[in-house]
């Protein structure tokens, strides 16, 4: 097999054509397609595009949801449920993190709690963001 050399911006590129390919909408594939590369990126290589075969094998057997009908309820001024509805993880935890942002500005501590969400091999570039 030949190596290939690709800088971040043309394999995110085609990381996010390979999702699409498999049914993500473009939101989605640009989220999971920038958590993969953030794993390589920072070193964390068996969570990052060593798995993206994983993901789309998972797509295509219909264990992750690929046009997730995802519900977010608002359970107080600091706590969100989101019903993930089986999304690929990288989603639900980008909507998670973004809900308890949103949450903590008006009350703190802010939680989100989420369900029905499709493995998430790394967690880590929420934390540097």
């Amino acid at each position: 097999m030949e190596k290939v050399n690709l800088k971040t911006p043309q394999l995110k590129k085609l990381v996010i054509k390979i999702f699409k390919k498999h049914g993500l909408s473009d939101s989605h594939a640009a989220i999971s397609a920038e958590a993969l590369i953030n794993a390589e990126l920072v070193g964390a290589y068996g969570h990052g595009l060593s798995r993206l075969k994983m993901y789309c094998d998972r797509i295509s057997k219909k264990v992750i949801n690929p046009k997730p009908k995802i519900k977010i309820k608002k359970i107080s001024q600091s706590i969100s449920h989101i019903d993930a509805n089986d999304s690929i993880g990288f989603v639900a935890a980008d909507i998670g993190i973004k809900k308890a942002i949103d949450n903590a500005k008006k009350m703190y501590p802010p939680l989100s709690i989420i369900s029905s969400l499709q493995f998430l091999s790394t967690f880590s570039s929420y934390s540097s963001t």
